[in-house]
């Protein structure tokens, strides 16, 4: 989506979501582990955090184009990124702000 560009990484480059998943512990492994220290009332929370705002699409390309703040994007040669960035700037809307969030997933649990 427009807020959500790291869509984009996946559509194009199928190949890294299984570096993304080897970084990433299921809900279920971090349950467990939970349990396993003694925690209980285990509680799953699915947030958006705002990652940046960009006053216009030149600012985001120049984060891409310079692997800022994403480490998976060392995974990619430089056409690569120049093929991502072309991507995302089709799934915007043109001359608009660009808020950019990710995803995230906090556990709440008592001991």
């Amino acid at each position: 989506s427009a807020t959500h560009i790291r869509g984009a990484l996946f559509e194009l480059f199928p190949r890294l979501a299984s570096v993304e998943t080897s970084r990433r512990h299921t809900a279920v492994s971090v349950a467990s582990a939970l349990k396993a220290a003694g925690f209980a009332h285990i509680m799953e929370e699915k947030l958006w955090e705002t990652r940046r705002r960009y006053a216009a699409f030149g600012e985001l390309a120049e984060d891409l184009a310079q692997r800022r703040g994403r480490s998976i994007l060392h995974e990619l040669s430089d056409g690569e990124i120049g093929m991502l960035i072309d991507r995302i700037r089709t799934m915007l809307p043109e001359g608009e702000p660009i808020v950019e969030q990710d995803r995230w997933t906090v556990w709440i649990a008592r001991k």
